[in-house]
């Protein structure tokens, strides 16, 4: 059986995130303090990962374009509560499998999930 993909943290994603995911069955990697956006898209489609990330940058799908194994959630969440957070995520994670998500960018909020 495939191994679930991993979750990749952005550092401006409430690090609360990190154990919430965990206690669900996924593995967490962190970006690197510092990393730019490019070095954060590599590493996602390096470790085939899906990045968690609250930055509007990563709406320009031109520049990061996922492949089939990676993806990309922007939570556009205002403001970006903890537990808001951890709601859209369940209800992503609940009502999305997780291998149908890879291959997309998906904007997560509080009233839904929208895929670009």
């Amino acid at each position: 059986m495939p191994k679930p993909p991993e979750f990749l943290l952005d550092e401006n994603v409430d690090a609360r995130l990190k154990e919430f995911l965990r206690k669900q069955g996924f593995e967490i990697i962190s970006v690197p303090k510092g990393a730019t956006d490019q070095q954060v898209f590599k590493l996602c489609i390096q470790k085939k990962a899906i990045l968690i990330t609250n930055d509007k940058d990563f709406f320009n799908t031109d520049l990061y374009e996922v492949t089939e194994k990676s993806a990309i959630v922007l939570l556009k969440i205002h403001p970006p509560s903890y537990t808001k957070t951890k709601t859209a995520l369940s209800n992503l994670l609940k009502y999305a499998e997780v291998k149908k998500v890879l291959g997309r960018t998906i904007i997560l909020s509080e009233t839904g999930i929208e895929v670009l």
